[in-house]
């Protein structure tokens, strides 16, 4: 299965044809396409690169919107980031990303869509023109970053200090508490707690907040069932699901995985009521009680706590005999 995103960064070799499509068969596709009448609605929109305000401790990707056939709107599609963060300088980041943007308004032009598989259309033109151009390996990485991929110490993912779990829940919060409430402030942080703690226990290779999934997300709700209500599961999901949104908001992560996981179904329990008759006999001491329990509301105030004592004891003796 062929992706949108294979053909943009060529993880393979069929891929990286479309880096060598001859410039007459490009400029025949693009004069091709120009003259057919034009729509009033363009389908997408031109590729940009987001830097993170030139900040390489945040990571950089192409994005651009393409019109959803479900509802005919323009929708964000999803970042693009290769192997661009991979590097350490600005210029080599922006030199990859540039390449990105570069082949990915190259295939929008040429009809690719990102919602289709577009292997068909790949090998439709493929015919037209590409039939002798060779087919070469994917880009390789300077000599520098092969030698440090090699070995065996680095070969873990380097984790953005921000991306952290620790770190971008906190972060999350301390923002929040400018624009929640201190009891909603209370609920967010005991339900980062108790997942920071499970994600430790249960994933402890896990670092960045991108890395969380849905399964991770349903396996941790779980744990809350086996021993709370449904409601209280919901809580939590409702909890980590704001904290989550905050992290996607601040390109920390690409997608909330406790959006995906259905909340549970809860039944409210009824309270019991008193019968008719026990209505009556609580009514009936009540009005013939009404004037002293005023009053000995008012002498409550100013008595002796042993006086307070001993007058709870009496009128709860008085309700007793209802």
């Amino acid at each position: 299965m062929h992706s949108f995103l294979e053909f943009i960064i060529f993880e393979n070799a069929h891929e990286h044809v479309l880096e060598h499509v001859p410039e007459h068969v490009f400029a025949h596709e693009v004069d091709f396409n120009l003259s057919r009448p034009l729509s009033n609605k363009k389908n997408f929109t031109d590729p940009k690169i987001y830097t993170g305000n030139t900040n390489l401790n945040k990571r950089w990707y192409v994005y651009f919107s393409f019109r959803s056939p479900e509802t005919g709107k323009l929708q964000r599609m999803k970042n693009i980031y290769g192997d661009a963060n991979r590097y350490t300088t600005k210029s080599d980041r922006l030199a990859v990303l540039s390449r990105y943007r570069s082949r990915l308004l190259k295939l929008l032009r040429l009809g690719f869509n990102p919602f289709t598989d577009n292997l068909e259309l790949f090998l439709e033109m493929k015919k037209k023109g590409f039939e002798n151009v060779p087919l070469q390996k994917a880009e390789k990485l300077p000599k520098k970053e092969t030698r440090r991929i090699s070995n065996p110490e680095l070969k873990e993912k380097k984790v953005n200090p921000e991306s952290l779990i620790e770190r971008a829940f906190q972060e999350v919060l301390d923002r929040k508490k400018k624009r929640v409430s201190d009891v909603t402030i209370k609920g967010y942080t005991y339900s980062v707690n108790q997942f920071i703690a499970f994600m430790k226990e249960q994933f402890p290779k896990t670092k960045s907040v991108d890395e969380i999934n849905k399964r991770m997300a349903q396996k941790f709700l779980n744990t809350i069932l086996e021993t709370k209500s449904s409601r209280t599961y919901n809580n939590a999901r409702t909890n980590l699901s704001a904290v989550m949104q905050d992290i996607v908001d601040n390109d920390l992560a690409n997608s909330n995985p406790f959006l995906s996981v259905k909340k549970m179904k809860t039944k409210p329990e009824m309270h019991k009521t008193y019968s008719p008759e026990k209505l009556e006999k609580v009514f009936a001491w009540e009005k013939a009680h009404f004037m002293k329990c005023n009053l000995e509301a008012i002498r409550h105030a100013f008595i002796s706590e042993e006086k307070k004592a001993d007058l709870r004891k009496r009128l709860l003796a008085g309700f007793g005999q209802v």
